[in-house]
């Protein structure tokens, strides 16, 4: 239950990056806009890792119809072996979320202590609430025997 929350948490975080990167790139101050890789980096760094896990977890439960189960996986060699993909990468995903979501509880926390950084408030608590959204669906989707 909790991938599509993570799909639309995925869609809804990219509506407002797409909408920030915008309002980034034309300034009211009327000064010299922000490189658009920075702008862009300010949206997609904090989030790449639920977003490739989410990415990843659709390919593989939804597109490829893998069990978390090994044995519903039995007599399918392409389940089994996606099975296996899942195994391996699935301890790598909830470490990788679990470090995203400190980082950033770090953002958001630098977020509400430097005033120049306030500007990213929102996006650093839309990005901390992804990481930690990812790193419990990763959790709950752990491959067992």
């Amino acid at each position: 239950m909790l991938l599509p929350l993570l799909v639309f948490a995925c869609i809804a975080y990219a509506a407002h990056a797409w909408a920030g990167i915008a309002a980034l790139r034309r300034r009211a101050d009327g000064g010299e806009p922000p490189h658009l890789g920075q702008a862009v980096s300010a949206f997609i760094v904090p989030v790449a890792v639920p977003v490739s896990a989410m990415l990843t977890m659709v390919w593989l439960f939804w597109f490829v119809g893998v069990a978390r189960t090994v044995q519903l996986n039995a007599g399918d060699d392409g389940r089994m072996n996606a099975w296996s993909t899942w195994l391996g990468l699935w301890e790598l995903f909830v470490l990788l979320a679990a470090v995203s979501s400190l980082g950033n509880l770090g953002w958001l926390v630098a977020c509400g202590v430097k005033k120049e950084l306030r500007k990213h408030l929102a996006t650093a608590a839309a990005a901390l609430g992804l990481s930690l959204l990812a790193f419990f669906t990763v959790a709950t989707h752990f491959p067992s025997a």
